[in-house]
């Protein structure tokens, strides 16, 4: 087994639009957006290339897409602030159109936890490090 940090494969960038068209209101519901701009956690087991918002949009776009969760990927660890700050951009252009689900640590108090909910996030997951709990909005 390999210590070392693997790359991920890039984002298609030029998807194709689908022969079948989807239902008004479809969501896509695991996705993300990375980027350099967010510091990996310290024990992040792979690199993602740049997957920006830009990237998601003309996705969806192409594909008919029109909500979104953002999953928080393992990769950033409890700092949820690169899901947030995106379904926050894309709920300003269409409201309630990205929600999230964030991790969180298992010292988080309960008005972080709060906050969180103010801030796209439908729920909070659990992984072997933080603690499970649940809020939707």
């Amino acid at each position: 087994m390999s210590t070392g940090i693997r790359d991920c494969l890039p984002p298609v960038r030029d998807p194709r639009k689908p022969n079948v068209r989807l239902p008004k209101g479809s969501i896509d519901t695991q996705c993300t957006c990375s980027s350099r701009v967010t510091p990996l956690s310290p024990v992040a087991a792979t690199t993602p290339p740049d997957s920006t918002l830009a990237d998601l949009e003309h996705l969806h776009a192409t594909l008919g897409v029109d909500r979104v969760v953002f999953t928080q990927p393992s990769i950033y660890g409890t700092d949820n602030s690169a899901i947030l700050n995106a379904a926050a951009k894309l709920n300003t252009k269409m409201p309630n159109r990205a929600r999230s689900v964030v991790a969180i640590a298992l010292d988080i108090r309960d008005a972080e936890l709060a906050a969180s909910t103010h801030k796209a996030c439908a729920a909070c997951g659990s992984t072997p490090t933080t603690r499970a709990a649940c809020r939707w909005r």
